[in-house]
């Protein structure tokens, strides 16, 4: 898909990948990613993501939650962990 991109490119084609006008993308704005971006260390997102039988069933339920909102990572810090991860990946 690059090579196909890249050949474009060289042909003074603008590929259907970078153009970024609005009036090509779809107007459907998924609000679980903006949450997350703007919500990540709130205990509220993390237990919003088990199921809400789960806060009744498992006492220390509310202590977990709050232990993995003071332990997550920024979605900067996420994304430069998967590159680790794929850099270190031999091929």
């Amino acid at each position: 898909m690059s090579k196909q991109v890249i050949q474009q490119l060289r042909n003074g084609i603008l590929p259907p990948e970078l153009n970024f006008n609005l009036d090509n993308q779809t107007k459907d704005i998924d609000w679980t990613k903006v949450q997350y971006n703007t919500f990540y260390k709130n205990p509220s997102y993390f237990s919003s993501k088990f199921p809400p039988e789960w806060v009744d069933t498992f006492p220390c339920f509310d202590k977990l939650v709050g232990i993995f909102a003071d332990k997550a990572k920024t979605p900067l810090e996420e994304m430069e962990e998967r590159q680790q991860l794929i850099n270190t990946v031999p091929n």
